[in-house]
């Protein structure tokens, strides 16, 4: 049996590696057994909140421009999170370019 206990709120600041503001961050709040809580936007300041606590959390940071970052927490701030951008292979174009698999039947 294990007691869960709610608090009132999450905040904190996501920010790339050189300290700018991360706008439009998705963070995913869980709990340690991975069950979701909630989630939220980083705004353009790069702060989000979050409305549900439990005692302990993961908190699961994401964005296109970004490497997924996974953190783990107590208590109503996290702080700032630092991203780090994702490498993208460009090809002399500067277009970034995906292969497309198709099965044939």
């Amino acid at each position: 049996f294990q007691a869960v206990v709610w608090g009132q709120t999450i905040s904190g600041k996501i920010t790339d590696d050189s300290q700018q503001p991360v706008d439009g961050a998705t963070i995913v709040l869980q709990t340690m057994d991975s069950i979701y809580v909630g989630a939220s936007i980083s705004n353009a300041d790069g702060t989000f909140l979050l409305n549900s606590q439990p005692e302990e959390y993961r908190l699961i940071i994401q964005h296109l421009l970004y490497q997924t970052k996974q953190i783990t927490g107590q208590g109503k701030s996290v702080g700032i999170i630092q991203l780090q951008p994702k490498d993208y292979a460009l090809n002399d174009d500067g277009f970034v370019r995906h292969r497309t698999y198709h099965s044939r039947k």
